[in-house]
């Protein structure tokens, strides 16, 4: 009998987890002036405990940054991420889950490519290069790299641009360094 309780406690406690509403949050940020700027206020954003990081979108033009959150965020929990970098994020605010942006576009991969670690500093037009791929249309990228290479591999596609793009960072297990393109599919 104790045994079916505690299923049946687990099994509401589960349900009602799986039904909590998702919060969606804005925020203000000053300081942003570049691509490579939105991708350390979106990075930061993303590793708030309950933050969905796919669903974080920052305007760069109106200096606001928009997420999804499984659990309450505080405007000190926020401010807190942003101590050290540069950012002042002010004026959290729960808004419609309807302003969410969200990415619904489709996405086909455009380039990928493999880096070798002893060639980063020869190819850094080639990933300037690709920024400029990326800005001119709708698009997301992921690279996987180990976790030092980060800012290196984006500071060349991101820095000085004003268009935001998706960028997700993975930490390699290796010292394997891929990027992957993807633009937004035209004409579905």
């Amino acid at each position: 009998m104790m045994n079916r309780l505690i299923l049946i406690m687990n099994l509401l406690l589960l349900s009602s987890h799986l039904l909590a509403a998702e919060l969606v949050y804005e925020a203000d940020v000053e300081g942003m002036v570049c691509a490579f700027c939105a991708y350390s206020v979106s990075r930061n954003v993303s590793g708030l405990p309950g933050v969905d990081a796919d669903s974080v979108d920052v305007d760069l033009d109106k200096g606001k940054v928009t997420f999804s959150a499984f659990s309450r965020v505080s405007e000190e929990e926020l401010v807190s991420v942003f101590s050290d970098a540069g950012f002042r994020v002010s004026g959290l605010r729960e808004v419609d889950p309807g302003v969410a942006t969200g990415n619904n576009d489709d996405y086909q991969l455009a380039l990928e490519l493999t880096i070798n670690q002893n060639s980063l500093s020869a190819l850094e037009s080639v990933l300037e290069s690709v920024g400029d791929l990326a800005a001119g249309n709708s698009s997301k990228m992921v690279l996987t790299a180990p976790s030092a290479y980060e800012e290196d591999l984006l500071k060349p596609i991101l820095m000085g641009r004003r268009q935001v793009m998706k960028v997700s960072f993975v930490p390699a297990v290796d010292d394997a360094i891929q990027l992957q393109l993807f633009l937004a599919a035209t004409g579905n």
